[in-house]
């Protein structure tokens, strides 16, 4: 065969495949390396096994990351928040929950992508705290004790399901119970539960599945409530939803039927099973007001 014919003959032939090669293989450093910064300082950080670019605490009960020169709340009062929320909840962490204080809006916003002051993820079980938070809580708008209990329940259940039940789990129970659990009731504008009822005998209600889920977009209902402080309004009614369900049948029936979420998705099916009350009827009877 003439030398020619072969491989070494031809480099127009081999150029396009050479720049192919490298077209590739830039391509794939290129999508390693913004997965690999979006764990550790992007969207996936939340996820990820890692945490940079945060100072660490570790005290008895939580491990806390920060950055130097932002005030965080000491070692003792994030343990008895911890242990407060286990006790609430017959349920427990497991592994120390993780939360993170943000030293700027925009970085709390590059790791979240969220507007709210907090915000708890899965699978790691990590609580974020913004830096609005910290300044809304210095400034006596917030009490931010009540919040960091509100977003360790969310963390507590979610370390006690899997992913795919934490995408799944229905919003208004997972809310209701924070804020029945932090005592958030009435507290820096959320309704009391008297306001609560009272907004209720006006018209005002929420069906409590029209919330969704991380999965399901929340219905028109949601969007359309005419309150002012309509979140406020309708995280009460998810709390006193949790209370009436607390003062009927105590906390041991409370803690069945809890238990029993983590793992069924069948909400309906469970509540009849552990309160021997049909789901709707009892929604029914929560909107005529107090027993």
């Amino acid at each position: 065969m003439d030398a020619r014919s072969g491989p070494a003959a031809h480099p127009e032939r081999e150029r396009p495949r050479r720049t192919a090669r490298r077209i590739t293989l830039t391509a794939i450093v290129l999508i390693l390396g913004a997965a690999a910064y979006s764990m550790l300082w992007g969207r996936l950080a939340p996820f990820s096994p890692f945490v940079a670019g945060f100072e660490r605490r570790e005290s008895l009960q939580a491990i806390v990351y920060f950055h130097k020169g932002v005030p965080i709340p000491g070692p003792d009062i994030v343990d008895r928040l911890v242990e407060r929320v286990e006790a609430w909840h017959g349920l427990k962490f497991g592994a120390k929950p993780q939360i993170l204080i943000c030293r700027t809006d925009r970085e709390y916003r590059r790791i979240t992508g969220r507007q709210a002051r907090f915000v708890a993820f899965p699978v790691q079980g990590r609580l974020y705290v913004s830096a609005r938070a910290l300044r809304d809580a210095g400034e006596g708008r917030i009490h931010l004790e009540v919040y960091l209990a509100h977003e360790l329940s969310h963390v507590l259940l979610y370390r006690n399901m899997s992913l795919w039940r934490a995408l799944s789990y229905p919003g208004w129970l997972l809310e209701g119970i924070a804020v029945r659990s932090s005592g958030q009731l009435g507290v820096d504008g959320y309704y009391s539960k008297e306001a609560t009822f009272e907004a209720i005998r006006k018209g005002y209600f929420v069906l409590p599945d029209d919330w969704g889920t991380i999965l399901e977009k929340q219905k028109k209902s949601i969007r359309d409530l005419p309150l002012e402080n309509k979140m406020w309004f309708i995280y009460a009614e998810f709390g006193c939803l949790v209370d009436r369900l607390l003062e009927i049948y105590g906390r041991d029936r409370f803690s069945r039927f809890l238990r029993a979420t983590l793992t069924e998705r069948d909400i309906p099916e469970a509540f009849r099973r552990v309160f021997g009350l049909d789901y709707e009827e009892f929604l029914r009877t929560f909107r005529t007001g107090p027993p």
